[in-house]
């Protein structure tokens, strides 16, 4: 039972989007789809706004966690929290249930890293060795 969303945004957030931001926030709605098994999750830049499709219970999960990654993207933005879908339970505190109270969590903490301190030293090390080189390259340029 598949369903098909849209979830709009202001006219030129996602159109006017730098390249290095629209990568990032491609990883990271690639990223949202696989977390919840969405068969789909199409970026309509023209006309600013995002498509899910996947089954009902699944979309409605990956768009209360959308809600959160459009607030970081796009802070001034009113970004509308999804209703349940039909016959889904409500009662008690179920997890994602907009209209219980719950201490919200940021998007990126749901990220589990698999590697190694060392990996991670690793990583961290090389990626700001190639900002530092980019900065130094825009530095130079912009002189």
């Amino acid at each position: 039972n598949e369903v098909e969303q849209f979830v709009s945004i202001s006219a030129g957030q996602l159109s006017e989007m730098e390249a290095e931001t629209a990568a990032t926030f491609i990883g990271d709605v690639n990223f949202l789809g696989e977390k919840f098994g969405l068969v789909s999750v199409d970026v309509q830049w023209e006309e600013d706004r995002l498509m899910l499709i996947g089954p009902a219970f699944a979309v409605y999960k990956a768009r209360l966690d959308l809600v959160e990654m459009l607030r970081f993207y796009f802070p001034g933005e009113e970004v509308e929290v999804p209703e349940p879908p039909e016959g889904m339970p409500t009662e008690g505190k179920t997890d994602g249930d907009p209209s219980q109270p719950q201490e919200l969590q940021h998007w990126s903490r749901s990220i589990k890293c698999t590697l190694s301190a060392a990996q991670r030293k690793r990583t961290l090390d090389k990626t700001q060795e190639m900002r530092e080189r980019q900065r130094l390259a825009v530095k130079h340029w912009a002189d």
